[in-house]
């Protein structure tokens, strides 16, 4: 190819313009030259065909110096399965192509490319509050942030609505109608019901922001004025940026562990249907206690707790991963097809079966938009050899 039109080509697709044509031009290309070298894609000698690779594409064209200017921040803090030690390169590549999916079996390694034509805009902003009195207000699908307090919802557009006036169980929110061990029996609480397909952002009355991850439920006091316990409960998935009250410590109660903190960004995922509860630290730090056990620990940024049956570990961890999703990603790292198909599942409003129980163990890496549509993602999945799909409506069936 010319070097003139891969510049194009290139350009074009760093500024999101690239049509369909001109981006299976640009991917053949690619394909093109990692087809030219001689070596098998084996692990032993897979970093020398990666570099070999980008010696090419160095020659065939001079690219312009890296800058934030250039690189969203994004890319800075994403690590393709790719190219792990060319990081330079990963991120004018993942720009280009978006990061394949790898399948590793047997020390094999296959890449997968999906390319970045973007989908139909999907509506993602479903979500719900429920108030105490069991009265249900769905939240405006224009919007993907609400601040919620005891007054009125106000939308990140401007536009507010009042908050519809009712009768609780308790005029005044304590810790004795907050049952911290069982929020099922808790009182007086709204609740933010994300279905699946979906994310919202809630900002709480304190001003602790909340960004909800598709199937998941937050359960919360209408206000934190007079005392009244900065307490949530969460089912499901959130990114917490807790705002700063050092006099008032901010608690999140899931079905297996309770975290404190004082003013820190962090995500808990607790799904019901996952084996573990897994909480990641960003900034700041959190305390935290598995339900039903005296003993606490302390997560410092950097650090992942996964707490199971087998009890809780801290591990130092690539945090940014846990939270891919917020920025429209899936992200694996060597997760089981069941993690992955779970996750499929609560995105794409889907159900999955599996005909041998043991495909659920295959495991995989790589990071892919969360807007592909899902026939291309379960596509590349399966070009890997490892699984196969038979999908009839919203039920899928894998198989060898």
């Amino acid at each position: 190819m010319q070097s003139n039109l891969l510049q194009y080509l290139l350009n074009q697709h760093l500024k999101g313009s690239c049509s369909p044509a001109e981006l299976v031009l640009l991917e053949s290309w690619y394909l093109s030259i990692s087809k030219e070298s001689s070596r098998p894609t084996t692990g032993d000698n897979l970093e020398g065909l990666k570099e070999e690779i980008w010696l090419n594409i160095i020659q065939q064209i001079t690219l312009p110096e890296p800058s934030t200017e250039i690189l969203p921040v994004k890319v800075e803090t994403k690590k393709s399965s790719l190219w792990p030690k060319l990081r330079l390169a990963a991120a004018v590549l993942v720009l280009a192509f978006t990061a394949g999916l790898i399948y590793r079996l047997n020390n094999q390694v296959s890449p997968i490319l999906l390319s970045t034509v973007s989908p139909p805009k999907q509506n993602v902003n479903k979500a719900s509050l429920v108030l105490p009195n069991g009265q249900e207000i769905i939240l405006n699908e224009r919007n993907s942030v609400v601040t919620v307090t005891d007054q009125k919802l106000i939308y990140q557009d401007g536009s507010s609505s009042a908050m519809p006036r009712y009768s609780s169980n308790s005029d005044r929110i304590n810790e004795k109608n907050q049952n911290l061990d069982n929020p099922k029996n808790s009182t007086s609480l709204i609740s933010a019901i994300i279905p699946r397909g979906s994310t919202y952002n809630i900002i709480l009355p304190d001003g602790t922001k909340v960004w909800l991850n598709a199937y998941s439920t937050l359960k919360f006091p209408p206000s934190f004025a007079n005392g009244t316990p900065r307490n949530v409960y969460l089912e499901g998935e959130a990114y917490f940026e807790v705002a700063k009250d050092k006099a008032h410590p901010f608690t999140i109660t899931t079905s297996r562990q309770r975290v404190e903190v004082l003013g820190t960004h962090f995500n808990i995922s607790c799904y019901k249907d996952d084996e573990h509860t897994k909480t990641a630290l960003l900034e700041g730090k959190i305390r935290l206690r598995a339900l039903g056990s005296k003993e606490e620990i302390i997560i410092a940024p950097g650090e992942l707790a996964t707490l199971g049956e087998d009890g809780l570990k801290v591990e130092q961890s690539d945090v940014e991963l846990s939270i891919a999703w917020k920025s429209g990603y899936f992200s694996f790292h060597d997760s089981s097809l069941e993690d992955v198909m779970r996750q499929i599942s609560r995105w794409y409003n889907v159900e999955v079966t599996y005909l041998d129980d043991r495909l659920r163990k295959k495991t995989f890496s790589g990071e892919v938009s969360r807007y592909e549509d899902i026939s291309r993602l379960l596509n590349a999945i399966k070009n890997t050899g490892a699984v196969n799909f038979e999908m009839t409506g919203r039920k899928i069936l894998v198989v060898n």
